[in-house]
């Protein structure tokens, strides 16, 4: 197989965009953004007098609720702008080769290579691919950065047995 060249840059918004995807895809933070919806729109109802399920004012219940559905998003959004302006090579024109053999990392400050028997695991999301070093260590590339080489990679991928690989069905 011939080796694959991405181009890929992450935006302030892309990043932004990932931070929320990446957090609200966990079941937990469903759950909890869920129920917190829940417990404000039932703590509203009860001031408007429409909804008299409690025996006391749902003060905890709306305070715990709006921090769940309005604070914790902006704080998160906050975050998200903080970590991009902070992590220089997040914004950085980096050049992703993948050989048979290994991966080579280009960015404007540095230059990487890994062998496929040292990445950790490949995950692919609707819109990124996340290429992790270690548990918690990813790169982020921008899904439309592959173009139409995505077929490609994904076969590369899966024919280095060592790399644990999560895709998506719906990818052609």
């Amino acid at each position: 197989m011939e080796e694959i060249i991405i181009q890929n840059k992450i935006t302030q918004k892309d990043y932004i965009r990932f931070a929320f995807v990446n957090t609200y895809r966990k079941p937990s933070i469903i759950v909890i953004s869920a129920l917190s919806t829940a417990m404000v729109i039932t703590s509203i109802l009860y001031f408007l007098g429409i909804f008299k399920y409690f025996s006391e004012p749902p003060y905890f219940e709306l305070i715990f609720g709006l921090y769940f559905t309005l604070f914790f998003p902006i704080y998160l959004w906050i975050q998200s702008i903080r970590t991009f302006k902070t992590m220089g090579r997040l914004h950085e024109s980096i050049t992703y080769h993948f050989r048979e053999e290994n991966i080579q990392i280009v960015g404007e400050s540095f230059n990487s290579q890994y062998s496929w028997d040292k990445i950790f695991k490949i995950k692919d999301l609707k819109n990124w691919v996340l290429i992790y070093q270690s548990k918690n260590t990813a790169n982020i590339l921008l899904k439309k950065s592959f173009g139409v080489s995505f077929p490609d990679f994904r076969t590369m991928v899966q024919n280095h047995s060592e790399v644990k690989s999560k895709f998506r069905k719906d990818n052609k």
